[in-house]
């Protein structure tokens, strides 16, 4: 069976978080193999791993955690992606995991199925981290918008 690996900065109580949620259990429920892997540490207290984990446990939905230094995230990211399957699908709610994964898809010279959803309107951001998002954006071929407003 072909797996579905989401990738996400942190499972805290938010729009993409709950997107991404959602989506595994959608795809759970269809039969595929779903793992979401968490840039951050695991937070204590209210967040949607805490407040929905039977549901995801009874999903079987795999959440792995890669916090520390960003090579760190690189080589465990280099690790997930060496064992992809022909017709295993990447999804990242992150810009960040998106810059490392498509070095990587680079390096292992594989072309591996990757798509990066975009949550947040460029507007809305300062310009730094408008530019940091448009570059990080560039290492993904395929592009998803979360909302029209986001498409324009």
């Amino acid at each position: 069976m072909h797996r579905f690996l989401f990738f996400i900065d942190n499972l805290n109580i938010g729009g993409f978080q709950r997107l991404c949620l959602d989506q595994a259990y959608a795809l759970s429920d269809q039969g595929y193999s779903v793992e979401i892997h968490v840039l951050t540490e695991a937070q204590v207290g209210s967040t949607l791993l805490n407040i929905e984990k039977e549901f995801i446990l009874s999903h079987n939905i795999q959440i792995i955690y890669h916090s520390g230094k960003h090579m760190k995230q690189f080589v465990n990211f280099f690790k997930v992606s060496y064992g992809l399957r022909s017709g295993d699908m990447v999804v990242s709610h992150s810009l960040r995991a998106t810059a490392i994964l498509g070095l990587i898809r680079l390096l292992l010279l594989t072309k591996f199925n990757f798509l990066t959803s975009i949550h947040q309107l460029p507007s809305l951001s300062d310009p730094v981290q408008r530019r940091k998002r448009y570059i990080y954006a560039q290492f993904s071929p395929y592009l998803s918008a979360y909302s029209i407003s986001v498409k324009k």
